[in-house]
């Protein structure tokens, strides 16, 4: 589903478009903002709460023109610290010890915070089985245990 962009109309009303890539390069710049120093998350998760593709959001870092003030380095592979980063892989690791304090850094499940822990997305951009499907497709609750 595209993201839709709801802005003011000329007579007070509002409007609603399809997103274009600076609106795409924004949303993501807002949720890198999130991510405190030593915080790492992956392109999969950026990309599953935008619902867009990873390559997109590579290609979103790659165009980063504030690499300083928003910290794409914190984003990393599934498989490790891979991926985009300005200054190559080695300024990347570098930026991630020393933000962590010399340990791995951590990483952080940023849908399951902004959405809930029982709609959180897995790495591979499907909900987690936490979250379970009613007849109509809402989003249920988790069973308690007890009855």
């Amino acid at each position: 589903m595209p993201l839709l962009v709801v802005e003011e109309a000329g007579s007070g009303g509002l409007a609603a478009r399809r997103a274009g890539m600076g609106d795409y390069a924004e949303a993501l710049r807002a949720l890198l903002l999130l991510l405190e120093p030593g915080e790492v998350t992956t392109y999969g998760e950026l990309a599953a709460l935008m619902g867009v593709s990873p390559r997109l959001v590579g290609r979103l870092l790659a165009s980063n023109p504030d690499a300083v003030v928003i910290p794409c380095h914190r984003v990393v592979s599934e498989r490790g610290i891979g991926g985009y980063s300005s200054g190559g892989p080695r300024v990347k690791a570098a930026l991630l010890e020393l933000e962590s304090g010399g340990g791995p850094p951590r990483l952080r499940r940023l849908s399951a915070e902004l959405l809930g822990r029982e709609r959180a997305i897995a790495p591979s951009g499907r909900r987690t089985r936490r979250a379970r499907r009613g007849a109509r497709g809402a989003s249920c609750p988790p069973r308690s245990s007890g009855t």
